[in-house]
């Protein structure tokens, strides 16, 4: 039985996506959800490989889980096509056989690759040797993000003129249309309301934000109070591809163990950006486009030679105000939030990115064109993929910070400020630290043991709780032990009272009561202590 006989219905249109790697897979699918292809018209979709890029370790099985049906190089160049459509440029695809479109895999034509296309000034993709074989332009159009490309591609290659049309960026329109999503976002995130999201956004390679720095998830955690700030980390697809998911999760473990939300390459990144509140970037497309959302930006790697000096693109990353990774982060990231101008990074980006909000409508015309089919109406858009669902770990280890203001003998205030115990090396919040250890999230001996707080965050009965806390006292040095209860918390002291609260957070409350009996203040005459520790007030009555 043939294709033919097997087929439900007989196929008009054929259309043949040629993928080079994970990232084109991504680009071609955001183009195919938006194609508005009629029924009637009866389009026949397949996928193949051209093969040649270091980062195609399983690609074939990835199209497969996807749900793509993929055919060889050989079979796809022997056929006839109505259209074929690529996200990377190659004289290979000379091969194939029908009307060629190509686009670029990001925001526009930006990276200069001179190890691979010979050219230090050229972005890969618009370089004549990628597009001209024996003088002959290999794709029949090609699309531009914004006409400011132009003039370069048609002076590096002049067959071009009259093979272009400047689409925009379908990606980027996608992504502002699902602004309004920001919230539901956030919530698959774990991102509270009153907490900000910095995001760490990393493309691959030698000048890439992990490359540069890839320390900085870890030093974001260590300096920014956890209850106030959460980070997330973007990788591009190559990353995971050159080094494997494993050695990546690896070399981030200890960050992950402290709250680092990792945004997997293949799903959800487009709604991370959405959800996030300022961005430490590259010269990758997620940089340009948080940067073309108006988000608050630091640089942390400018690109150095894969980035034209003479370009837009240069204009943009001198325009962005550069991270000193190992300065004082916290106090960077927050003067870039009072002094954002939401407006001024677009200014730039605006000459990246052109025909907003109309890329899908262009490309869905031009494909029909192409396939010799009538104009249709503009296309629905789709909102882009949720991200995975993450919770929150339960960090075993914590570094306090307390400020406290004694309005009387009986009463006070505390501001504390939590940071995620992570590596040694690295610096906390400068003051007064103390360690605070929780027992259902830690079993490293040495933390239990240098801590002056260790908790139980398990909800107990009382009997447990009296139980443990005595044990706890004679098995570790530590000054306070603190249990949750059903109907709060009870704190223990080694040289002092046990109390019993109405606060749900046993960790807040042996802080802030810890930190008024360091001060010098008695537990004794103490009977209304109000905590800050983020956005929220706590009210610790000892009863």
């Amino acid at each position: 039985m043939d294709a033919v006989q097997r087929s439900t219905w007989g196929a008009r249109q054929r259309v043949l996506f040629v993928i080079r790697n994970f990232t084109t897979v991504d680009r071609v699918l955001s183009v195919l959800g938006g194609l508005d292809l009629d029924p009637e018209d009866f389009i026949e979709i397949k996928f193949t490989t051209d093969g040649g890029s270091a980062f195609a370790r399983d690609l074939a099985a990835h199209l497969k889980s996807l749900g793509g049906d993929a055919i060889s190089w050989r079979e796809a160049c022997k056929s006839s096509w109505n259209l074929v459509l690529a996200a990377h440029a190659s004289i290979k695809l000379r091969h194939l056989r029908g009307p060629l479109i190509i686009m670029a895999h990001g925001a526009g034509y930006r990276r200069v690759m001179s190890h691979t296309t010979g050219s230090d000034t050229t972005p890969t993709g618009l370089v004549r040797d990628q597009l001209v074989h024996n003088g002959r332009l290999v794709p029949t159009v090609i699309c531009l993000a914004h006409e400011n490309q132009l003039p370069a591609l048609v002076a590096e290659v002049p067959e071009a003129h009259g093979h272009t049309v400047v689409v925009g960026d379908p990606v980027m329109d996608q992504i502002r249309a699902c602004r309004d999503r920001r919230s539901h976002y956030r919530g698959l995130l774990d991102v509270e309301p009153h907490q900000k999201l910095i995001t760490v956004s990393s493309t691959w390679g030698r000048y890439s934000s992990l490359s540069a720095a890839p320390e900085l998830p870890h030093r974001l955690l260590a300096q920014l109070p956890a209850d106030r700030f959460k980070v997330a980390l973007i990788t591009h697809w190559n990353v995971q591809k050159a080094h494997s998911p494993l050695e990546v999760k690896t070399f981030m473990r200890e960050a992950l163990d402290c709250g680092l939300i990792p945004i997997p390459s293949e799903l959800g990144w487009h709604a991370a950006l959405i959800a996030t509140d300022l961005l430490a970037g590259d010269h990758g497309s997620v940089t340009v486009y948080g940067a073309a959302l108006g988000l608050p930006v630091l640089l942390v790697s400018d690109g150095g030679p894969e980035v034209n000096r003479q370009s837009v693109d240069a204009e943009l990353w001198s325009a962005i105000k550069p991270l000193h990774v190992s300065g004082d982060l916290r106090s960077q990231v927050e003067a870039t939030f009072q002094q954002h101008d939401p407006k001024r990074l677009p200014a730039f980006t605006d000459h990246l990115l052109g025909r907003p909000g109309a890329a899908l409508h262009i490309l869905n015309n031009l494909a029909r064109e192409l396939m010799r089919l009538p104009p249709a109406p503009p296309p629905k858009m789709r909102p882009v993929p949720d991200p995975a669902h993450f919770k929150t770990p339960v960090i075993g280890s914590h570094r306090f910070t307390a400020k406290l203001t004694a309005e009387s003998p009986t009463a006070g205030r505390v501001e504390l400020e939590r940071f995620p115990e992570v590596a040694r090396r690295l610096p906390y919040r400068a003051g007064d630290p103390f360690l605070v250890v929780d027992v259902q999230g830690e079993v490293d001996e040495t933390r239990r043991s240098n801590a002056e707080i260790l908790l139980n965050s398990e909800v107990v009965n009382e009997e447990f709780a009296r139980v443990w806390t005595e044990d706890t006292l004679a098995r570790y040095q530590v000054e306070v032990t603190a249990v949750r209860l059903s109907t709060g918390s009870m704190i223990r002291f080694r040289d002092g009272p046990t109390l019993k609260l109405d606060c749900a957070d046993p960790a807040v409350a042996a802080s802030a009561l810890y930190a008024w009996r360091v001060a010098g203040h008695s537990l004794d005459a103490l009977r209304q202590l109000t905590v800050l520790v983020g956005a929220r007030v706590v009210e610790v009555t000892p009863g």
